[in-house]
């Protein structure tokens, strides 16, 4: 039992000594994220617990954090800044890890922007080292965006690139064609080895005001009812309108309607064009004059709402509202017919269409009809009628009502007038005491008044008088100059005329804005008004600090004037400067500033081109005398700083160089002797690119692909974005659908971007025949993979051997000689020979190599029949044939010679005979033999 409990304990002990987590009273420490420029994301975590940018984690020490930092496309990240100085190193990788460490600390990721720039029509942007680069030109087209023009790739000068966008434009239309004023977009690439590592899409946009100017597109479009309107177009001669419309769910075009106002009505459509119930809109594009060499047609607008469902509607209207004939007097001549139009305004068929006139004086007017359609077929179709008043009309108003009707429709009723007059003659003399008759009918037109209506007095400048207010009459009395009132010389008292009361000089107030005049002690002004010698009350001057024409030295007094509004001015001593402030000033890096002296140093600080240290240096007393500079590979104590002695003399900025560590030191001296010296944090300068082997920018492959990785201060490396992990600096791209992107970058910044494809397995084509086959060589067939252009080979098999010479040859027996047969077959593939299927043995012919060469013997051939033989020459591709005649020895050769016993007389008499006979036929031909 004792034993069981001495076990039980021990584990517990190894228990408590290896589960993780704080201890009992364990301290907590606080990692905070500082947010960062130039980022989409920072966040820390662990296996419990994260945070994002600008928050904070409280963590025990040891415990394992992964940072992750996203930048934006158009920029690099750098590294890690952690304060305090030196607490921590983080490795550079955008997606790295560190252990926490006992204390508390901040972490923020150093980022730098890659940024462009146009100034006069120059377009600049950041450099690369040992990187060439180039700009393309874009302009968004409508809905597409359209390549315009690229520069050649260039190196770069200064630490930037530079491209003359404005002498690019005038070149291009120059050379290819005009261009409108528009927005273009700027693509920047880099290249290092002709290989394209970096893009920057839409760095920055350039309005060029070209030769062509296009036209704004539409705006505002609307529906007033069934009426389309939108804004005018400034230079727009005319509209083209895309009108559409929608009903249970499906669409209808009703194609491109020109229109030189900016509006349509929709049921300026035929009726047959139009559809009850449906929806319409709209879009429109502003057109110029034509063949106009300067305007270009808009961009097509945006679409309009949709109408209101399209009703049935049977309508019209009848214009004008009225018919008002012209007043004549009695005896007028013949007058000229109006005319009242009648419109369709509704989507259905006006039909039946009658007019009339109505009303007591119908009878004292013309209606004239013969215009007049019966129907109205479509919407917007019109007809006209007339109406004239009857000549010889007596003394007063005729008033009639024309009536139009039509089926469905509300009776239209329009008022028609006409009035007749007497009109008097009679001429007035412009006295309104005077009576006025008609000349013609002696009746009283304008009666007498019994005396003039006087006005007040009314006056000018000069005079004054009184007039008749009469109507009509132009009668004046009284009129007379003004006699002004006596004067008393103040400008302050008003003169009036004694007679109207006309002010025929105004008051006016003491003018004491004109020029001071002054003495020792005092200022005033004289009244300004012409004869007013008035004076203001005199007030002492009042001193304020003007020009300061010697300014005090920390070496000399100076001198400064001070002045009196009223133009009186003395000099004032200002006493000698005393300084006892040493100077001040700031290094520039970048986005880095320092402007004090670090005593703790940590390299953190990464960059990938030269840098420019810009100096700020600054002293308000005597002023800054001289400016120094030192460079160390390491931090310096402030002891040691100030027993410098090689400083090097500078004005305001300097350059630093890629692949060195720096901190930079700065002295700066005033006029009387003060001095102060600030440095940066340590800065490391590293321009080389990682690199990527393994795999060619723009290949295909057909397989899975190793990608080595290499650099110094490797950062992060991503496939298609996200990021991967190597082993021994490798990893493997698997086949996917489309192209993949390799992306690398160092802790500096530098990067480097690659696209492969990478498919599964080669797809071949239908192959070509490289090598044709042959009775003596297979041919071959080569496939070509349509990815990546690898190739593959199959046999073809070869052609059956055929006899090339001896065919059909002829050997006649008794003649001395041999036969040559040769096969195409190769010499290598022979098997036998044989003939008429019978295989002959070696030693009846010869062999030999030429493809294959056989030559029948002289005492084989002669053992042959008289007759038609098949000559075989085997060989592993097939049998080749040949036929060959064996003939008899020719007749003549054949006959028995003279005393041959065995044939007697009778064989002489009948051999004489033969040869009379062939003499007769004039001989015998004799065979020639054909052989070898």
């Amino acid at each position: 039992m004792k034993k069981r409990i001495l076990s039980i304990f021990l584990c517990l002990c190894l228990l408590m000594t290896v589960l993780p987590g704080p201890a009992l009273g364990q301290n907590l420490y606080t990692l905070t994220l500082r947010g960062g420029d130039h980022i989409s994301l920072f966040t820390a975590e662990t296996d419990t617990l994260d945070a994002t940018s600008g928050e904070s984690l409280d963590l025990a020490a040891g415990t394992e954090v992964r940072l992750s930092c996203y930048v934006y496309k158009d920029s690099y990240f750098i590294g890690w800044d952690v304060l305090p100085a030196g607490a921590l190193t983080i490795p550079d990788d955008s997606a790295t890890s560190f252990i926490m460490p006992a204390k508390n600390i901040s972490i923020k990721p150093n980022v730098i922007p890659i940024i462009a720039q146009i100034s006069d029509g120059i377009l600049t942007w950041n450099a690369i080292k040992d990187y060439k680069s180039k700009v393309a030109i874009y302009v968004d087209d409508e809905f597409i965006t359209k390549f315009l023009m690229a520069s050649d790739e260039m190196e770069a000068s200064g630490g930037s690139y530079s491209f003359d966008l404005q002498a690019a434009f005038l070149a291009y239309e120059e050379n290819v064609e005009k261009l409108p004023s528009d927005t273009y977009s700027m693509y920047l690439y880099y290249y290092k080895d002709g290989q394209l590592k970096k893009s920057l899409e839409n760095a920055i946009e350039y309005y060029y005001t070209g030769q062509l100017i296009k036209l704004a597109a539409p705006t505002n479009l609307r529906w007033e009812g069934f009426l389309a309107k939108w804004d005018p177009v400034e230079n727009a001669a005319s509209y083209s309108l895309s009108l559409d419309s929608e009903m249970g769910g499906s669409q209808t075009d009703h194609g491109i309607i020109t229109l030189f106002e900016p509006q349509f009505n929709l049921f300026d459509l035929r009726v047959n064009s139009l559809k009850i119930g449906a929806k319409y809109s709209f879009r429109v594009v502003a057109n110029p004059a034509e063949n106009s060499d300067i305007y270009l047609c808009s961009d097509c607008s945006e679409r309009s709402v949709q109408s209101a469902p399209l009703p049935y509607i049977i309508g019209a209207t009848v214009t004008p509202d009225e018919l008002i004939f012209e007043e004549k007097g009695e005896g007028y001549t013949e007058l000229s017919p109006q005319e009242f139009t009648i419109r369709n305004t509704g989507t259905g068929q006006l039909a039946n269409l009658g007019v009339s006139l109505t009303g007591t004086n119908s009878g004292s007017f013309i209606l004239n009809k013969t215009s007049t359609a019966a129907s109205l077929q479509n919407k917007n179709d019109t007809t006209s009628f007339t109406v004239v008043p009857k000549t010889g009309l007596a003394e007063g108003t005729y008033e009639a009502t024309a009536e139009v009707s039509a089926d469905q429709l509300t009776t239209i009723k329009k008022p028609i007038s006409f009035t007749v007059l007497h009109t008097h003659t009679y001429e007035d003399d412009g006295d309104c005491t005077t009576p006025v008759y008609c000349s013609t009918c002696g009746e009283l037109v304008i009666p007498a008044k019994s005396h003039h209506e006087l006005s007040d007095w009314q006056h000018d400048h000069t005079n004054h008088w009184k007039k008749c207010t009469n109507a009509g009459c132009v009668h004046t009395e009284q009129l007379s100059a003004h006699t002004p009132s006596p004067d008393d010389g103040d400008c302050t008292t008003p003169v009036y005329c004694s007679v109207c009361g006309y002010m025929t000089t105004a008051a006016k107030t003491h003018d004491f804005t004109g020029a001071y005049l002054y003495d020792g002690d005092n200022h005033w002004h004289l009244c300004a008004n012409e004869g007013c010698s008035v004076i203001d009350e005199k007030k002492a001057h009042t001193w304020i600090a003007g020009t300061i024409t010697k300014s005090p030295t920390y070496f000399e007094d100076g001198e400064q004037v001070y002045n009196c509004l009223c133009g009186a001015a003395k000099n004032v001593v200002l006493p000698q400067l005393i300084d006892t402030n040493a100077p001040t000033g700031s290094i520039s890096i970048g986005t880095h500033n320092w402007n004090s002296f670090l005593n703790t140093i940590t390299f953190g600080l990464f960059f990938k081109e030269t840098q420019t240290v810009s100096v700020t240096a600054n002293d308000a007393e005597s002023g800054v005398d001289k400016t120094y500079y030192y460079l160390s590979d390491r931090g310096l104590s402030e002891e040691e700083a100030a027993n410098l002695t090689s400083w090097t003399v500078f004005s305001d900025s300097f350059n630093i160089d890629p692949n060195h560590n720096y901190v930079v030191y700065i002295k700066i001296t005033d006029q009387v002797g003060n001095s102060s010296i600030i440095n940066s944090d340590g800065l490391v300068l590293d321009n080389i690119v990682p690199q990527i082997s393994g795999v060619t920018d723009g290949a295909i492959y057909c397989a899975a692909v190793a990608v080595t990785v290499s650099d110094d201060h490797l950062g992060v490396v991503t496939l298609n974005g996200e990021e991967v992990t190597l082993t021994d600096g490798k990893f493997t791209i698997n086949p996917n659908s489309g192209e993949q992107t390799i992306a690398a970058a160092d802790k500096a910044g530098n990067s480097i971007t690659l696209k492969i494809t990478v498919n599964d397995g080669h797809r071949w084509d239908e192959g070509r025949e490289t090598t044709p086959p042959t009775a003596a060589a297979e041919g071959v067939k080569t496939y070509t993979c349509v990815h990546c252009g690898a190739s593959r080979t199959e046999s073809i098999a070869k052609l059956a051997p055929n006899i090339i010479e001896g065919q059909d040859s002829t050997y006649e027996l008794g003649a001395s000689g041999t036969l040559m047969f040769r096969s195409n077959a190769a010499f290598a593939d022979f098997i036998s020979v044989t003939m008429d299927g019978n295989t002959l043995s070696p030693g009846n012919y010869n062999l030999s190599d030429g493809s294959i060469v056989v030559e029948l013997k002289e005492e084989y051939l002669e053992t042959l029949a008289v007759g038609t033989h098949l000559l075989g020459i085997h060989s592993t591709g097939g049998t080749a044939t040949a036929t060959l005649t064996v003939e008899a020895k020719d007749k003549l050769d054949a006959l028995p010679k003279l005393g041959d016993r065995s044939m007697g007389g009778w064989w002489l008499l009948g051999s004489l005979s033969a040869i009379g006979i062939f003499l007769i036929l004039g001989g015998v031909a004799r065979r020639k033999r054909s052989g070898a």
